[in-house]
């Protein structure tokens, strides 16, 4: 199960959002075996969070994966993911980060991989 958590200071619309839950489910598709079908997205807008000691509008995208990929699908997926973001939210590319993990086993109900 991909988990995409994005954590943002701007106040988000409830078309903003949508579009961001839709790119993030078409995004995951770029690395090998995932899809929107498992893909949880958690999306906190509005937070007190500050950059450069200010309150710059940001965001910070934590996701999680289970297995690996190799470090070009990596880069084009975070590279894609922040261009995204950015096109949507109107937050500068350079105020964004994200950061990708990646698990050898994941658990759910009945199951540990």
């Amino acid at each position: 199960m991909p988990y995409i958590q994005i954590k943002t200071n701007k106040a988000l619309d409830d078309h903003t959002k949508e579009s961001i839950k839709t790119m993030c489910g078409h995004t995951i598709s770029l690395l090998p075996g995932k899809s929107e079908q498992w893909l949880m997205v958690h999306l906190s807008d509005n937070q007190d969070m500050y950059f450069k000691g200010q309150k710059i509008d940001c965001i910070k995208a934590d996701i999680q994966i289970y297995g690996q990929t190799s470090l070009e699908v990596q880069t084009k997926f975070v590279n894609t993911i922040i261009e995204n973001l950015s096109d949507l939210t109107g937050i500068d590319t350079n105020n964004i980060y994200v950061t990708l993990e990646e698990f050898e086993h994941w658990g759910l109900l009945g199951s540990y991989m």
